[in-house]
């Protein structure tokens, strides 16, 4: 269903979350703004095709450093990414705090913590520890498995931010989002895609470096405006930039560009889930409950949130009614009041309702609104939870 409506407090997270992905990086670092993905200049040899390119890279370097550093294998690598690991599972437990200064902030999680929930990111989100450029340090690997979708049908390896240990401190090599991301592709290879306008758009294949802390490039391509900006025009290099004077044209039609991301190769990591085990108090447990899209009977809908507000949409996704709710847990049922400004009647309670879980055990909200609000109820109706 769409959703054409937004609330003031939507926008302030929004708005406050942007600001933050300028400011901010991997351990606190501020980003390049300079029309660059990555500072990453590692020269390499052009590929003109990207099939089979992956035994070109990173596996070559584990050949050649397979016997380099056997004595760092011996650390404890738990021990020493512990940190990173206990910070990212204290912010997905407890929420993100912006007054915290947080030493290992991945973009990718923090986007999560903001938009999904407690549930949902400690049952997916995991880590995995291993050399991944044979150079005998263990990297860390921060992500989760995603499954496919009408765009893309693959299950893929979604890696939000990557480390290493370097001069006995913990190095930040990779950090990756919704609109900047990276799929582990094997041997030590991610897949990048990314977007930084609709005139925009990259994708590559790049691994880390002998030095292990740079990522570098095997093929970069991207499209960018040309001319006196009405078109676009694709390009390609090797540096993992958008820079048009360092990069070659290609003359592709927009089907044939695009058609290339399917010669990339993704695999799945088998992922050590950061919160297996981990118990939610009950509080929380109810609360997770109650975000998301409660359906009337007619196909309107009461959309939740984790921030506390609420919206009405009719049966065609077009913004009703919005505000706060708060709750309060009374004789084991969450009760729920809802409040908004609406005309001359100001912030004040519009609807009130009750949480429950049923007899079968599922999920169940009795709601009951101000006549004024709906034209499809003036009583109290019980909503199913779904998404349309």
């Amino acid at each position: 269903m769409k959703r054409i409506g937004k609330l003031k407090k939507t926008i302030v997270l929004v708005t406050a979350f942007l600001l933050m992905l300028s400011l901010s990086g991997c351990g606190g670092n501020k980003k390049d703004n300079e029309k660059s993905v990555s500072n990453n200049t590692e020269e390499n040899t052009s590929i003109e095709s990207t099939e089979d390119t992956t035994e070109n890279t990173a596996e070559n370097m584990t050949d050649k450093n397979n016997n380099i550093g056997a004595e760092k294998n011996e650390l404890d690598y738990d021990a020493i990414y512990a940190p990173v690991i206990d910070e990212i599972l204290d912010m997905i437990v407890n929420g993100y705090d912006d007054e915290k200064n947080y030493l290992y902030s991945s973009t990718g999680i923090i986007e999560g913590v903001m938009y999904r929930t407690k549930t949902d990111l400690l049952d997916n989100i995991g880590y995995v520890i291993e050399d991944i450029n044979g150079d005998g340090v263990a990297e860390l690997l921060i992500g989760e498995n995603m499954s496919g979708n009408y765009e893309n049908p693959k299950d893929e390896s979604y890696v939000y931010s990557g480390y290493t240990y370097k001069n006995g401190e913990i190095v930040c090599f990779l950090e990756g989002w919704g609109r900047s991301s990276y799929r582990w592709m094997g041997n030590g290879n991610f897949l990048y895609n990314g977007s930084s306008s609709a005139m925009s758009s990259m994708f590559g294949q790049c691994y880390l470096n002998a030095d292990g802390t740079e990522l570098a490039w095997v093929d970069f391509y991207y499209s960018d405006v040309v001319g006196d900006g009405s078109e676009i025009g694709f390009f390609h290099n090797t540096t993992g930039k958008v820079d048009d004077s360092a990069s070659e044209i290609i003359d592709l039609s927009d089907d044939e560009f695009w058609g290339l991301m399917d010669n990339y190769k993704c695999e799945l990591l088998d992922w050590n889930i950061i919160g297996e085990g981990i118990e939610l108090p009950e509080e929380d447990k109810k609360m997770e409950d109650i975000i998301g899209d409660w359906l009337f009977q007619n196909g309107a809908t009461l959309s939740l949130d984790k921030y506390n507000s609420w919206t009405l949409y009719d049966d065609e996704g077009n913004w009703l009614f919005g505000g706060d709710f708060e709750t309060d847990d009374q004789f084991g049922d969450l009760q729920l009041r809802f409040f908004s400004e609406v005309g001359d009647t100001g912030n004040r309670q519009v609807a009130g309702g009750t949480f429950y879980y049923d007899a079968t055990g599922y999920p169940a909200l009795d709601v009951e609104f101000e006549k004024y609000l709906t034209d499809f109820t003036d009583e109290k109706v019980t909503l199913n939870k779904g998404i349309n």
